[in-house]
């Protein structure tokens, strides 16, 4: 049985969507399995999109501890990874040896919210758009171009091998 790393106290099994993470029902931390947590990333499981996520104030969180703690999985002290944007910055606990990371009181949310794949502005998928077509009127230049070379080059070729054909 998993306890806390922070409380002490057995860890619950609850499955988000489809994943199972084992939360702390005192502290209100999760402990997930590193590959369990990036399936959770890429379909965004049981928790709101990237650009949805509810942004906790930083008093509803809960606090990075100052010594490192210990992996529920295997004991083992866990690493301090930063993580999030500047503006608000968070720490996960990573245990090296098991791959298992504790997120603090409100991290799991945050987490996903900052590390999921973003989906693009309209701006940048209208932009984008633009610059392909651009790129596609080019390329048919350019092979109109080559065209036009090539039969010169026949041309040539044909009227030196089998003089002028009129």
């Amino acid at each position: 049985m998993m306890k806390c790393p922070v409380c002490h106290i057995p860890l619950c099994r609850i499955e988000r969507g489809e994943v199972p993470v084992h939360v702390c029902p005192d502290c209100r931390g999760a402990l997930v399995e590193h590959d369990r947590f990036r399936s959770m990333r890429k379909r965004g499981a049981g928790g709101p999109a990237a650009e949805d996520a509810p942004r906790e104030p930083e008093e509803s969180r809960g606090t990075d501890h100052v010594e490192p703690l210990r992996c529920p999985r295997c004991l083992t002290k866990m690493e301090k990874v930063a993580q999030g944007p500047q503006a608000a910055p968070f720490h996960l606990d990573v245990c090296a040896s098991c791959a298992m990371i504790w997120f603090d009181k409100g991290e799991l949310e945050l987490a996903q919210a900052a590390l999921a794949p973003q989906a693009p502005a309209d701006e940048d998928v209208a932009a984008r758009k633009a610059v392909a077509e651009m790129d596609l009127k080019e390329s048919a230049d350019r092979l109109r171009q080559i065209g036009e070379v090539a039969s010169g080059v026949t041309r040539v070729l044909s009227q030196r091998l089998y003089g002028p054909w009129w």
